[in-house]
């Protein structure tokens, strides 16, 4: 790779909706 490896987060970032109830921050996060 030429690039350096980066990280993308955040609330935009896609996700399968089968994970949505890990990545969606809820009261207790």
């Amino acid at each position: 790779m030429e690039a350096p490896v980066t990280r993308v987060c955040g609330l935009d970032t896609p996700f399968p909706l089968v994970f949505e109830p890990f990545y969606m921050p809820t009261k207790n996060k």
